[in-house]
């Protein structure tokens, strides 16, 4: 059996990707895991090209930039005492 490697790092240290619902197609495992990098998804097999040029992994981003759960339930809340309102002037004030 032909060796894998990863794509995103050059490693050789893979294993199947038993995490997800899809690793299996037809008996074959078709997700792999870099032990290296953390990359999931195809492998190639065989031994990486000289011209192939391999990606430094990216920073994960940090949370601050994505929105809130407070400013999602703060909307929510505001929105409802703004409907809670206006019903109430609309038919007992």
């Amino acid at each position: 059996m032909a060796k894998r490697f990863c794509p995103n790092c050059g490693g050789k240290d893979i294993k199947p990707d038993m995490s997800g619902t899809t690793s299996f197609s037809h008996g074959n495992i078709t997700d792999w895991i870099c032990n290296n990098c953390g990359y999931t998804g195809v492998m190639p097999t065989g031994e990486p090209d000289e011209d192939f040029e391999f990606d430094e992994p990216e920073p994960v981003e940090e949370a601050e930039d994505q929105p809130s759960i407070k400013n999602y339930t703060l909307f929510i809340l505001l929105f409802v005492l703004t409907l809670t309102l206006l019903f109430l002037d609309q038919y007992y004030l």
